[in-house]
């Protein structure tokens, strides 16, 4: 992002604007396409990119997915380390009250819409995703 608001000084650590920008751009860490009607879709963040195999996977795709799930509320995916694969992503995931986990099912409906490599390995029901204090999903 850019423009003359944004802001003078980056806090923690304190650096003035000029030592932040890159050629007057702020890189947010937001990776996101230009659609061909104009649009902005943000995909993911740089920090929380998962690599399988070195393979790039955006856990906020597969929390999509899975919060498309009828009996799930929220979900949150993270990497876990693999000897071989590098990270391979794992699922937790916040049910709707009242509902049981189908595991199955959640793996079908996860492979009928994702590739592969982006699939969990592992499903964990939880009582609460952990945030931070800004109400986003805390990724570490």
């Amino acid at each position: 992002v850019r423009g003359p608001g944004l802001f003078d000084a980056y806090y923690a650590p304190w650096r003035p604007r000029a030592a932040v920008l890159r050629d007057g751009w702020f890189m947010t860490g937001d990776v996101g396409v230009v659609e061909a009607s104009g649009a902005l879709t943000l995909r993911g963040r740089r920090k929380s990119t998962i690599v399988v195999a070195g393979l790039k996977l955006f856990p906020e795709e597969v929390e999509t997915v899975l919060t498309a799930f009828p009996t799930v509320a929220e979900a949150r995916v993270v990497a876990r380390p693999h000897r071989a694969l590098g990270e391979l992503p794992h699922a937790e995931v916040v049910l709707h009250p009242g509902v049981t986990l189908d595991r199955d099912a959640l793996a079908r409906h996860c492979a009928a819409r994702l590739s592969a490599w982006k699939m969990p390995v592992t499903y964990t029901v939880v009582a609460a995703i952990p945030k931070t204090p800004g109400g986003k999903i805390a990724r570490r």
